[in-house]
């Protein structure tokens, strides 16, 4: 019996905390970690998106919540050019926000990286420092996000990949060799020499990083991979503007998995890290054959 009431205790730990980060607590704690391999979307709060200073948990969602039907006016059968491809949307209730999909074999992808407000979500800087403000960098490459926020950020409809989604997607286009040449934009999004966004916080190191010859993507599927960068809660540093780390949703022995891309290598590399790494999100759709297949 006694085994029992803990178990119901730290379940109840749990909800709690995932509840305060995302509908307002005390003092906006951090979400607790989980180690379920796939997790429902369960936030439903309608953040701003435009917000200008620092992400306040306590307050951001229950002042911002409203009735208001922020996609009212959204067209789903409204195509627009992204990266040289005809691409259809979809749109966050949440924030009102418009995102790209592509349809690679029988999987259906977010065609760039989730930006949804919230806490346990940063920005790069080009001081090499996480930002919490919604800044040009967000709005280009996506926010970043520790592991356990990842897990239940994606909209409604959608959810982060697995291990094996990701899998069948670096299969689909030939292969981690060269499947990052593949998913990469065009553009030069990607040029380690020629990108702003470099860290200025250590040249010595950006002149190392930047040693390789750069290999331009074709984006041949219309994945639009963008170097999003990382980042570390521990130091709150941002790292890599020219590389790309996409989270997955498969925790095992205390690892998480995940993707990434870089401006030399043509491949996606599969490794793993910690809880409290801050990557990007790509979602996938949770039923492939709710969508029509796009035509371009």
């Amino acid at each position: 019996m006694r085994l029992i009431l803990l178990v119901l205790l730290a379940g109840s730990i749990v909800i709690h905390t995932l509840t305060s980060c995302f509908f307002g607590g005390d003092d906006g704690p951090s979400l607790s970690s989980s180690s379920v391999a796939e997790t429902p979307n369960s936030s439903s709060s309608k953040i701003s998106s435009s917000s200008s200073s620092s992400i306040d948990c306590s307050i951001v969602s229950s002042s911002s919540n409203t009735d208001e039907d922020l996609c009212s006016d959204f067209d789903p059968s409204t195509e627009i050019e992204h990266y040289g491809k005809m691409k259809k949307q979809f749109c966050d209730e949440r924030d009102g926000k418009r995102y790209v999909y592509v349809q690679i074999g029988e999987q259906i992808w977010m065609a760039e990286n989730l930006n949804f407000v919230v806490c346990s979500s940063k920005c790069g800087g080009t001081d090499g420092l996480l930002k919490d403000t919604n800044t040009e960098n967000c709005d280009k490459f996506g926010r970043l996000y520790d592991w356990p926020t990842a897990l239940i950020i994606c909209p409604n409809g959608w959810h982060l990949p697995s291990d094996a989604e990701w899998t069948i997607l670096t299969d689909y286009v030939g292969g981690d060799s060269i499947a990052g040449i593949k998913l990469r934009t065009v553009g030069g999004d990607w040029d380690c020499k020629n990108n702003a966004r470099l860290l200025k916080r250590n040249y010595l190191m950006t002149d190392m990083r930047c040693a390789g010859s750069y290999k331009e993507g074709t984006d041949y599927y219309g994945f639009s991979a963008l170097p999003g960068g990382s980042g570390r809660s521990e130091s709150g540093n941002f790292y890599g503007s020219y590389e790309g780390y996409w989270w997955s949703d498969t925790k095992f022995q205390g690892i998480i998995y995940y993707r990434s891309m870089y401006y030399d290598f043509g491949n996606v590399n599969r490794s793993y890290t910690g809880e409290t790494s801050f990557y990007s999100v790509r979602c996938v759709r949770n039923a492939y054959n709710e969508i029509i297949k796009m035509r371009w």
